[in-house]
């Protein structure tokens, strides 16, 4: 006999690949606290992990993690971009993981994404362990070259989603940056068209809210660096980034207070 429906949302069980009914906000919480325990455990102990050397791609959908899908009321492209600290763990792992997410959704037509490393060096790619974590979680991993934050960057992003606060408060002094940069270009430019008797340009609409930070997504914690832990701490990184998903969408399409 069937069980009774319960109004608790349907989250992924990444381990056995199937949804399970567990308020989103306790699972969260418990693989938050699966990683603090993985990082501790790992701090005592010393791993060999043998990775194979080609992981193939996973032929299993990703879950869907609520029923219906959402709404698409989005005239054009929305561009997220994820930022971490080199661009090897964290931000590609978050990027791959949100698209996956968003094919379940039919919603790739409507985002353009894109992850940087605010450290990132151009030679080096997403790591082994992150690529093997996304195969864990059954989401078919794509190797990627690391890409430093820029300015280039920055402009082309409608919304930024930062691993951690450390990570936003360094992007936000550095957008100050950019845009003193561009204020100083465009009062150059109103100066030479009042001089030449042109139209001056429209003021700049007030700007919504862009850059945010993993826990003031999920209202439950950042992403920490899994860079140089185990496999298991790789894999709960995973998951904790897969059972984000619907709170970054809420984020990146404005559904969220600031």
């Amino acid at each position: 006999m069937a069980n009774k429906k319960t109004d608790n949302t349907k989250n992924v069980d990444v381990k056995k690949g199937m949804v399970r009914t567990e308020p989103a906000g306790d699972s969260l919480a418990k693989i938050a606290a699966k990683l603090e325990k993985s990082y501790n455990s790992a701090a005592n102990k010393k791993q060999n992990i043998q990775l194979p050397t080609h992981v193939s791609p996973r032929q299993t959908p990703l879950p869907i993690l609520k029923q219906e899908a959402a709404k698409a009321t989005i005239k054009q492209k929305t561009r997220v971009l994820f930022v971490c600290t080199g661009n090897t763990c964290r931000s590609p792992m978050a990027e791959q993981i949100f698209k996956s997410y968003l094919k379940q959704k039919k919603l790739c037509a409507f985002f353009d994404l894109k992850s940087c490393g605010l450290y990132a060096k151009h030679f080096d790619s997403m790591s082994r362990q992150a690529y093997y974590a996304l195969a864990q979680i059954k989401i078919s991993p794509r190797q990627q070259d690391s890409v430093p934050f820029s300015q280039k960057l920055y402009d082309w992003a409608n919304y930024i989603v930062c691993m951690t606060e450390d990570h936003m408060t360094s992007v936000v002094l550095r957008a100050k940056e950019f845009d003193l940069a561009v204020k100083e270009r465009n009062k150059v430019a109103n100066e030479i068209a009042k001089k030449r008797g042109l139209p001056l340009p429209e003021k700049e609409p007030k700007k919504k809210k862009k850059i945010y930070f993993m826990a003031e997504v999920t209202k439950v914690a950042d992403v920490p660096d899994p860079f140089g832990q185990d496999m298991d701490v790789y894999k709960s990184t995973a998951e904790f980034l897969l059972l984000s998903c619907d709170m970054i969408l809420k984020a990146v399409t404005g559904k969220i207070n600031g």
